[in-house]
């Protein structure tokens, strides 16, 4: 198998992989098979059971850290 970068897979990048299509395959959410994922600055670990950051979520902190900085001045 060759990856992304055009050389051959290790065998244990290769079952690695595997699981992770699997994983896809059977609607698991991205960010457990990937267990980070980037939200504002940050990146955080992700897996069950805790909710997978989403973009809308983070446009809601944004438009609440600018109204209680609003707040604050």
């Amino acid at each position: 198998d060759r990856g992304l970068a055009g050389r051959e897979l290790t065998k244990e990048e290769a079952v690695s992989y595997a699981s992770m299509v699997r994983r896809r395959l059977s609607m698991e959410p991205l960010q457990y098979v990937l267990g980070k994922w980037d939200f504002l600055d940050f990146t955080l670990a992700v897996r069950r059971p805790c909710l997978c950051p989403r973009p809308e979520t983070e446009e809601l902190v944004e438009h609440a850290a600018a109204d209680a900085r609003k707040i604050l001045r």
